[in-house]
């Protein structure tokens, strides 16, 4: 008789369209492989960079004008000199000795000295420029460090919440629902805020009753600077004070999209201790 086909297996499950794994092109990239990497790598830092003076660390690099005089050049004296050595030294300079050895040292000198001040004011400025690189390479690095250690500290609490790492995700790709809450940490919601820094599909936030501190509302603000889909903050309910009102004043002078701001149980005008 007909052979009975076995039963068809179920279709595997739909996976969201922003995790779907990208085709393998044929064609060969267009840049090196770790072209992509550095343009990440530059988004960070354009990114760190809008949120950076936020966090008050005091990296502001002070060159120290003061100076010592170990490295100043021994200072000559015509009095010291022999007459053949103030007579060559007047003819080096384009100056003809008068015979007068009184004279010509009391000439040599004055060009000694003015070479002399010439010559420390030359020192003294290529010791502060090495002295400003040296600071700005400090500051450069400390930069690094500053925006590693958030990078890391951001992907050490998403791996802990994978739901709102899937938040985050959908706010980058424009798929998030327009009302948006979810429970943040600081750290997340410093993620958050640079998420919101470029979304245009967020329309409603609600941030509230998180125990938020005051740098993170500031975070917040500062994203509304650069947002322009937000309408509706609700902020109530949290830690937040002077930083968070500074950073929100100043974007909402260059934004007009935000409507409604709640800031109610917030103290506001109290630094956290």
């Amino acid at each position: 008789g007909p052979q009975t086909p076995p039963p068809s297996s179920p279709p595997p499950p739909r996976r969201h369209p922003c995790f779907l794994p990208r085709k393998a092109s044929k064609t060969p990239p267009l840049h090196p492989p770790n072209s992509r990497a550095m343009g990440l790598e530059e988004d960070a830092s354009a990114l760190f960079s809008e949120f950076e003076d936020l966090e008050d660390t005091g990296s502001g690099n002070v060159v120290d004008d003061a100076d010592d005089d170990a490295f100043l050049p021994p200072k000559k004296y015509a009095s010291d000199m022999t007459s053949h050595e103030l007579r060559a030294q007047l003819q080096e300079r384009g100056v003809q000795p008068k015979g007068f050895e009184d004279e010509d040292a009391d000439t040599l000198q004055s060009l000694l000295d003015e070479e002399y001040t010439a010559d420390v004011a030359a020192k003294r400025q290529e010791r502060r420029e090495a002295r400003m690189h040296a600071a700005k390479q400090a500051g450069l690095a400390k930069r690094r460090q500053k925006m590693d250690q958030q990078l890391h500290e951001e992907q050490v609490e998403l791996e802990k919440d994978g739901r709102v790492d899937f938040w985050l995700q959908l706010i980058s790709s424009g798929l998030a629902p327009p009302a948006s809450r979810f429970h943040l940490n600081d750290v997340t919601c410093r993620s958050l805020s640079k998420s919101l820094w470029s979304s245009s599909c967020v329309v409603a936030l609600d941030v509230g009753r998180m125990g938020l501190s005051d740098l993170s509302g500031a975070y917040l603000g500062r994203a509304m600077k650069n947002n322009r889909s937000v309408v509706k903050l609700d902020m109530g309910g949290n830690l937040f004070g002077p930083k968070t009102c500074r950073a929100l004043a100043e974007s909402l002078e260059a934004n007009d999209t935000v409507r409604h701001v709640n800031l109610e149980s917030n103290s506001l005008v109290k630094d956290e201790e």
